[in-house]
């Protein structure tokens, strides 16, 4: 199976959040209400049920004025996932597509890909006791459709295909831009071996547009799959255990209620 990207293209966003509501209308996730901060910014930061949004930020120009600088914010679905590498359910994969894909009904809620993501994207529940975010519309995906926020993008800002296919499409934009006296680059982290969003940034560093400065993956990976991951799985074992335990508790009260096992008022 051949690996998927999403190319963005900041040079051609103009922050209209038409990816912010596909997402939101695909999924079925609930609407948000936010009090206004003084920027047109829809909300400060990813939610458990806003897996995307589009971050608004201000440049001052070498003339004294200023430019905006919009940024779609998600999962980057990095080649060495962090997350994947210390779920101790599962509940975390990385697909053959390159997609880093959730299953809500194995998470438990340990959120230790929370802590893990080097770009700080998973988002938990307290009262759902889980963990949530972006999963490239894996659904659409595999039906042979666009992911949401690609399908609904009036700018063709964002561009879904082959991996291989995007990258080089990215450094052909960039070297477009250059020529044109912009000088861009493409985002496409090492650290974390690459990641399936990759972005054409124009003049100015990456943290410039909301990406973490000095990106590494966790040198901690390794302790925790060697030390701590077993332990993880054992919480994710009992915590199965006493699920089931609980389940035949309340069956056995019932074939032995004096009622015989039916509710009265």
């Amino acid at each position: 199976m051949a690996e998927v990207s999403i190319l963005v293209d900041i040079t051609k966003c103009i922050g209209c959040k038409s990816c912010e509501v596909a997402c939101k209308q695909w999924w079925q996730l609930p609407a948000e209400i936010a009090s206004w901060t003084g920027s047109y910014q829809s909300h400060s930061d990813l939610s458990y049920n806003r897996w995307t949004m589009v971050l608004f930020r201000e440049k001052e120009t070498a003339d004294g004025g200023v430019d905006w600088i919009f940024r779609k914010e998600q999962c980057m679905h990095c080649q060495k996932p962090a997350c994947v590498a210390v779920c101790p359910t599962q509940a975390l994969a990385r697909r053959p597509d390159g997609i880093v894909d959730y299953d809500p009904a194995k998470c438990i809620g340990c959120q230790y890909c929370v802590e893990f993501c080097p770009f700080d994207v998973p988002r938990y529940d307290a009262a759902a006791n889980k963990i949530s975010k972006c999963n490239m519309c894996a659904d659409r995906v595999d039906a042979g459709m666009e992911p949401a926020c690609v399908k609904a993008c009036p700018t063709d800002a964002l561009t879904f295909g082959p991996r291989e296919k995007l990258l080089a499409g990215a450094e052909a934009r960039v070297a477009e831009l250059k020529e044109a006296g912009v000088a861009a680059q493409v985002y496409n982290p090492e650290a974390v071996g690459g990641t399936h969003y990759v972005y054409v940034l124009p003049q100015g560093q990456p943290s410039e547009f909301g990406f973490p400065e000095n990106l590494r993956y966790p040198s901690t990976i390794g302790l925790w799959k060697s030390g701590l991951q077993p332990v993880g799985e054992g919480v994710a074992a009992l915590s199965l255990v006493v699920t089931l335990a609980a389940a035949a508790s309340a069956a056995f009260f019932n074939r032995n209620r004096p009622d015989g096992g039916e509710h009265h008022e």
